[in-house]
């Protein structure tokens, strides 16, 4: 997990999962996931920053490629994600749960893109 600090305290981050099987993909990709930034800290670089030192480490891990959702109604992320090199090449059907910054359990029902990137050195 990396996260993004200001002043202390914790404005965003992103989860990192060594390895994972996807449709069409490298047995071996790298995913990340659980990727926030609260929204009065977006746009200042700091999502760029999180999914930068994210996919530095699974390149230092070996990993040759990495994998990332985009829900299909979140036009900013997918945005982003391809503005960052990632490429379309499935969906999923996004049910999640987590647990929110209050401490109660979210469930979610978010169909998504998956989207690929190679790690290149």
């Amino acid at each position: 997990m990396f996260v993004a600090e200001v002043q202390g305290r914790v404005v965003g981050q992103i989860f990192v999962q060594l390895g994972g099987a996807f449709p069409g993909q490298p047995l071996a990709s790298g995913y990340l996931y659980a990727f926030r930034v609260r929204p009065e800290f977006r746009n200042l670089g700091l999502g760029r920053g999180l999914v930068a030192a994210a996919e530095d480490y699974l390149h230092r891990q070996g990993f040759t490629q990495v994998v990332i959702a985009a829900a299909k109604d979140n036009a900013p992320a997918l945005r982003l994600y391809e503005r960052l090199g990632y490429e379309r090449f499935g969906e999923d059907p996004g049910e999640w749960s987590y647990v929110d910054d209050r401490g109660k359990i979210q469930d979610i029902v978010e169909p998504a893109y998956l989207l690929a990137k190679p790690l290149v050195p």
